[in-house]
């Protein structure tokens, strides 16, 4: 009646999402890149390049591929969609958008190019399923004990409850 049904009715786990979406939060986000460079003249190539990266629809790959022409190490790149705390030099970065260097000196050159920043939104069904499983679990179980509750009322014997008291 509960956990098998939950995890087979697609049509009411999809009913329960669409009427509980707020209880699925992402929160803020921030959508970038991170360039990891091994020295200034590669930080260079590849600044030029991502300046360039919307308005020409460059991907981590041709980026990767023309700055690591000559040595596969000068570049690594990560792309994605990262919360606070989830990568710290993202957090570094301005929330703005823009290419913003991170790295300190003595250390090798790092930039955060931030595309957009994404205000809190529902999770998808697909990205947080196990959650609105569960959730829709508790429902159907409290449904169930309502009504149980309307078919069996609970009756106490008073006598018998007076008794365990003293």
């Amino acid at each position: 009646r509960v956990w098998s049904k939950a995890v087979k009715d697609s049509a009411g786990l999809n009913t329960y999402y669409n009427a509980h979406k707020t209880d699925f939060m992402w929160d803020q986000r921030t959508d970038a890149s991170i360039y990891q460079c091994a020295n200034e003249s590669v930080a260079n190539q590849t600044l030029k390049l991502a300046k360039k990266r919307t308005k020409k629809s460059y991907t981590d790959s041709y980026i990767l591929s023309q700055v690591n022409a000559s040595n596969p190490l000068n570049l690594t790149i990560k792309s994605g969609l990262y919360t606070k705390d989830e990568d710290a030099q993202v957090d570094a970065s301005p929330a703005e958008i823009g290419i913003h260097k991170i790295s300190k000196d003595n250390e090798k050159p790092v930039y955060v190019q931030v595309y957009s920043i994404r205000p809190p939104q529902p999770k998808n069904l697909s990205e947080a399923r196990g959650m609105i499983t569960s959730g829709y679990q508790g429902y159907l179980e409290e449904q169930w004990i309502k009504e149980l509750r309307a078919k069996y009322p609970v009756q106490i014997n008073e006598a018998v409850f007076n008794s365990i008291n003293k």
